[in-house]
């Protein structure tokens, strides 16, 4: 106990005087209690989190410092973990690709926050996902007009669409590069985040018989250029067009019914 609160204010006192938005998701209820927090209430919510034992997670959000942003903070997490401090860790596909010279020339499509670092710290995001500290992926999806976007970098708003590309860019940062492979791919996307807000307990992150039938059909192998104008969400803000990419979403069954599927994939219900 004496190690584990050690740690914990280790963690607390390396977020310095950071603000973050802290998630707390009680597995036996259904609704969020989110606040914000600084570092001494996160220090106070770990040590909650320990009396509560398995009913309560904790997972440190994005804010002005996103804990998984950079590579110093990655070993908080991972230690975290290790230690049985129920805490998260989750990343973007931009921020598992990207770096901050995608912002060269002033492109407001690769404004985002947290920002876009170092390729050190893209290495550091990918060895926490490889080695389970970041356990859950998310897509960041921040979709906004053109006029929220074509403005002077200083004024356009943060954030990309995410969506509608992730699943490919995912591939190309962790399959391919041989970090994950596709199982546990589809679990940081699935059973993961079902896990950590207590919903895998009604089906939800997983194939079962009698289970929820929301379902996402996946081609691995599909190549494709992404092309914003394309996508399905009405927000086109996104730095990697024109990119070449492997493996697309071609149907989504939603209780059942199917909600939506490519131009050129033929899925039955």
């Amino acid at each position: 106990a004496n190690d584990r609160s050690e740690l914990a204010m280790t963690i607390a006192s390396r977020i310095a005087n950071a603000w973050f938005d802290v998630a707390m998701y009680r597995r036996q209820q259904s609704v969020l209690e989110a606040q914000r927090k600084t570092n001494e209430d996160v220090l106070e919510l770990i040590e909650m989190a320990f009396e509560r034992g398995e009913g309560t997670a904790v997972e440190i959000l994005q804010q002005q410092q996103q804990l998984a942003a950079t590579n110093a903070r990655i070993p908080l997490i991972r230690a975290a973990r290790q230690a049985g401090l129920p805490v998260s860790g989750e990343a973007s596909p931009h921020h598992l690709l990207l770096t901050d010279e995608a912002c060269d020339g002033y492109d407001t499509n690769a404004k985002m926050n947290p920002p876009l670092r170092s390729w050190s710290d893209v290495e550091a995001l990918r060895a926490g996902v490889a080695d389970g500290a970041i356990n859950v992926l998310a897509t960041d999806h921040a979709p906004h007009t053109e006029a929220d976007k074509n403005t002077d970098f200083a004024s356009a708003a943060f954030g990309i669409v995410g969506l509608d590309c992730a699943l490919p860019l995912y591939e190309k940062a962790l399959v391919s590069t041989g970090l994950i492979d596709w199982p546990r791919l589809i679990a940081l996307l699935t059973i993961e985040p079902a896990r950590l807000v207590g919903l895998d307990r009604q089906g939800v992150g997983r194939l079962e018989v009698g289970g929820v039938a929301d379902i996402t059909i996946i081609d691995p192998e599909r190549t494709w250029s992404i092309d914003p104008d394309r996508f399905m969400s009405k927000g086109r803000n996104c730095p990697f067009k024109g990119w070449e990419v492997r493996s697309r979403a071609i149907a989504t069954i939603l209780g059942g019914d199917i909600v939506h599927q490519a131009n050129d994939a033929l899925v039955e219900a």
